[in-house]
């Protein structure tokens, strides 16, 4: 584990020093500030709304412009604009926690985005009007298209999404290139909605198509996409170049460079993670956004699916994941990490327990699911497979339950001592049948085995004593201390 020195107070100057890493193509002249913003868009949509109090939340490379997209807006709407800076999770989810804070109806997402439906509050997503080589664009993807008549998906980072039709009508006569396009409800003018307002609507053809990440890609699952090729346009760096390449790793992706040893050593580690899940006797359910739609369900779906494999759970609310937090859980072996696509596949090596993905902690517990070679950071679309799941252990008997053998091990681990029984409510539900019956000897349990138990409060043991005056000031310098001349 990493090692470096904390100082536990200071006077706050490292932090107002700290630099702070912008990323290229970011410096944007005052002249193409309206339309790198979209403000016409982002206009007219608060106008035609008639919203009252608008959230923007910037991503650190462009809060030096949040001031003067904020003072535009206001001049063009009638709206009150509220700057969101520090986000509770990541950049790229919609803060609607701190959106809340200042009861806006509506959020102006800024930047970079995960492409994850809100949850409660509408927003309208402006990914930025970034630059790049069209003409070198056209020339790469040309060579590509020649090369092979193998079906070629082009996928661009939301960034560069705005040249997606430019790029599809230059390959028109080549019906094997086909352009992946982002959901319109992204990059419409209209808001998207929050996910709830979907329930019980029939889905349309154009979601049907909606496959993964937020993007439209037809008539392609992972089996299909065995022998395609993809590009993708965006830096190498981008977290959503990697979940392609997880989900696609059976198909041939490049962005000018192979990428094969790379993704295939990644899958290697996670496939190790995947078995020590399996071992796993504690599992931490790490909740790693509030603004993706129905996190609740998918965080209490595995709960569920934990406590009928007989492992203990926890969950928690750390805000921004660090190794420094969750090692301040011992008992827990492995943590799951439910967040959107951009964030729920983290490198855990400086961490003091593993953390997985919810598609990895539903192959380790699922009992006849077996892993294809593929993995997809989108929890939202594993959820049928883990109702799936659910239905299989509601049917699992006693007998079925046998030890499970771990190849890390290379010993037997049993759990079933542990094991909950499930229940089909009428309405198709499964439950726990007694979702309380093993909830006490979890944190107490574990906390009588420990040395140090915390303070002792040694209630009616301690005699009444007058209130005194304390020490006035702050932490770095208290009135009855010498300060740093010696006085």
């Amino acid at each position: 584990m990493a090692s470096s020195s904390v100082a536990f107070s200071a006077d706050g100057s490292e932090a107002i020093a700290r630099p702070v890493s912008l990323e290229l193509n970011t410096v944007i002249d005052a002249s193409n500030l309206e339309s790198f913003f979209e403000i016409d868009r982002c206009t007219a949509v608060i106008n035609e709304g008639a919203f009252n109090k608008v959230a923007l939340q910037f991503p650190d490379e462009l809060l030096m412009y949040s001031v003067a997209v904020s003072q535009i807006l206001e001049k063009q709407t009638r709206a009150a604009m509220f700057i969101l800076a520090d986000t509770t999770f990541g950049s790229c989810c919609v803060d609607e926690v701190a959106a809340e804070h200042v009861d806006a109806d509506l959020i102006v997402h800024f930047g970079n985005s995960c492409l994850s439906r809100t949850s409660r509050l509408p927003a309208l997503y402006v990914f930025g009007k970034y630059s790049l080589n069209f003409e070198g664009l056209v020339t790469f993807t040309n060579e590509l298209a020649s090369s092979s008549t193998s079906n070629l998906y082009i996928i661009f980072d939301v960034r560069y999404q705005h040249y997606e039709d430019m790029l599809e009508r230059s390959f028109n006569e080549m019906v094997h290139v086909h352009v992946v396009h982002v959901d319109p409800i992204f990059t419409s003018r209209q808001v998207a909605l929050p996910l709830s307002h979907d329930a019980g609507k029939q889905a349309s053809d154009k979601m049907a198509v909606v496959l993964r990440f937020g993007r439209h890609l037809p008539t392609l699952t992972t089996d299909a996409a065995s022998g395609s090729r993809f590009l993708f346009i965006g830096e190498p760096s981008a977290r959503v170049f990697l979940n392609h390449m997880l989900y696609f790793s059976k198909s041939s992706i490049g962005e000018g460079r192979a990428e094969a040893v790379a993704i295939n050593r990644h899958l290697m580690k996670r496939y190790f993670l995947i078995q020590k899940a399996k071992d796993a006797a504690t599992v931490g359910l790490v909740v790693g956004t509030l603004g993706s739609g129905d996190f609740r369900g998918m965080t209490n779906h595995l709960s569920i699916m934990l406590r009928a494999c007989g492992k203990k759970d926890y969950t928690f609310l750390v805000g921004k994941v660090n190794p420094a937090k969750l090692a301040n859980f011992d008992e827990v072996d492995i943590y799951c990490l439910v967040a959107c696509p951009e964030h729920s596949m983290i490198d855990s090596s400086d961490f003091y327990r593993p953390v997985i993905t919810p598609h990895e902690l539903e192959l380790a517990c699922a009992p006849h699911r077996e892993w294809s070679g593929s993995l997809d950071t989108d929890y939202q679309m594993i959820a049928a497979s883990i109702e799936e799941d659910l239905q299989e252990l509601a049917l699992r008997t006693n007998d079925e339950d046998s030890p499970h053998f771990s190849l890390i091990t290379n010993s037997y681990i049993d759990h079933s001592h542990r094991k909950q029984e499930l229940v089909r409510q009428d309405n198709g539900e499964i439950v726990l049948s007694e979702p309380l019956s093993a909830l006490a000897e979890y944190g107490g349990g574990y906390l009588k085995t420990r040395t140090y138990q915390g303070l002792d409060p040694r209630l009616g043991q301690t005699s009444v004593q007058a209130a005194v005056k304390g020490r006035f000031g702050v932490p770095i310098e208290y009135d009855k201390e010498p300060n740093s001349h010696g006085r």
